[in-house]
């Protein structure tokens, strides 16, 4: 990607926690960061500065996006993606210097992953 294409898009910076914070579980999910971020690329989004926080099971990053609604798309996608395998994890903290606007956004996109959270334990159950 050209460094023009990178300046043009949104900047955001995310912490993501694991909720089911088990050492196996925080070790599969740094070991999917590939795959994330390959599910993160199918909508022109990109990682930045990847940090994970061994004693906390946070991961810090700066997202960079082109639009709100492609952002909360890969966000879904994603968390889809890690639930599929087992992980779940929590937004912590989102900061969005230019469009605070987002914040809101990722409050619905969160709402809705609880409620995929809980459809999927229904259907583990069945």
């Amino acid at each position: 990607m050209g460094k023009n294409q990178s300046d043009s898009k949104k900047k955001s910076y995310l912490v993501l926690k694991l909720k089911d914070d088990t050492p196996e579980s925080f070790q599969l999910w740094k070991g999917m960061e590939e795959s994330i971020t390959e599910n993160l690329a199918t909508f022109e989004i990109i990682l930045q500065d990847i940090s994970y926080d061994e004693e906390e099971h946070t991961k810090s990053c700066t997202a960079l996006y082109g639009s709100a609604e492609e952002f909360r798309k890969a966000m879904m996608s994603t968390q889809q993606h890690i639930i599929s395998k087992g992980i779940i994890t929590e937004l912590v903290t989102i900061k969005d210097a230019e469009d605070n606007m987002t914040n809101i956004s990722m409050y619905k996109a969160n709402k809705l992953i609880d409620k995929a959270e809980t459809s999927i334990e229904k259907l583990k159950h069945l």
